[in-house]
C-alpha cells in the first residue's frame, strides 16, 4: 500500500523520513514541536494570559468561553498571511488540519451548540480573495453544523492590520449583520486569528441584538 505521506516537510524543506513523523503528515518531528501551541490557563471570555479573576475586557461581555490553539507567532503567522494574502491553499490545508484536530478533541465539549459561525468577509474582498479563509478552515469539520450565510459583512472596512485597538473599533462598528433566524441558538464563532479583539467583540453585539443565546468563541491564533 502506497502511503500518501508528503517527502518533503512544508516548514524547513527537509525530508520527513519515518523517524522524523509527526501528528501533522505534512511537518517533521522538530518543526512540529515548535509550533506555538498554546498551552497555559487563559481567560475564559477575552483568552489573554491576564490572570485576572475576572475580565475588564468589554468587547468579551457577551463571550461564553474563548479558546484558541496557537499563539499568533511563526510559522503560525506565516501561513496565515500566505494563506489570506497569496492564495496559499497548502499553507491552508495544514492550518486546517489543526482545526479538524481541535474540533475532534472538543466534541463532547460543543456538540449541545447549534452551529458553528465563520467571520465573515464581505463580497468585495470575497470578489478579491477568492475565498473567506474562515470558512475554508472549517469546510473538514463535521462536528457542528457549519452556516455561512447567517453572518455577514455588510459594510466594507479597510484592513485591520496596522490599525490601534481604538482604530479597530471604529473602523468596524456596524458593520456586520446576523438574521434573526439565529434567535435563541447557541454557536460557535470562528476567526483565525485575534488580536485586539474588537472584530468578535462587534459581531457579538451584532448576534445578542437578534437574540443568539450562547455565544463561545474559537481562533486559530491568539496574540497576547
Amino acid at each position: 500500500m502506497v502511503e500518501l505521506l508528503p517527502a518533503w516537510c512544508f516548514n524547513c524543506r527537509r525530508f520527513i523520513s519515518r523517524p522524523c513523523r509527526s501528528p501533522s503528515q505534512y511537518l517533521c518531528s522538530t518543526c512540529y514541536g515548535k509550533l506555538p501551541f498554546i498551552d497555559g490557563p487563559t481567560c475564559t471570555h477575552c483568552g489573554l494570559e491576564h490572570g485576572s479573576g475576572s475580565c475588564s475586557n468589554s468587547w468579551a461581555k457577551d463571550i461564553e468561553s474563548f479558546h484558541g490553539i496557537f499563539y499568533y507567532q511563526d510559522p503560525i503567522h506565516a501561513w496565515i498571511v500566505n494563506l489570506k494574502y497569496s492564495a496559499g491553499l497548502f499553507a491552508g490545508r495544514i492550518l486546517r488540519g489543526f482545526v479538524n484536530t481541535w474540533f475532534t478533541e472538543n466534541t463532547a465539549a460543543i456538540r449541545s451548540l447549534d452551529a458553528v459561525l465563520p467571520v465573515p468577509i464581505h463580497p468585495l474582498r470575497l470578489r478579491q480573495r477568492g475565498f473567506n479563509q474562515t470558512a475554508l478552515l472549517l469546510k473538514s469539520q463535521r462536528v457542528l453544523p457549519l452556516k455561512t450565510g447567517l453572518l455577514k459583512k455588510q459594510r466594507f472596512t479597510s484592513q485591520q492590520a496596522g490599525l490601534t485597538g481604538l482604530q479597530r473599533r471604529d473602523n468596524i462598528k456596524g458593520s456586520f449583520t446576523a438574521t434573526p433566524s439565529l434567535h435563541s441558538k447557541n454557536v460557535l464563532l470562528f476567526d483565525d486569528v485575534c488580536t485586539t479583539g474588537q472584530t468578535l467583540g462587534e459581531i457579538c453585539s451584532c448576534l445578542k441584538k437578534v437574540g443568539v443565546g450562547q455565544i463561545h468563541i474559537l481562533t486559530l491564533s491568539r496574540s497576547m
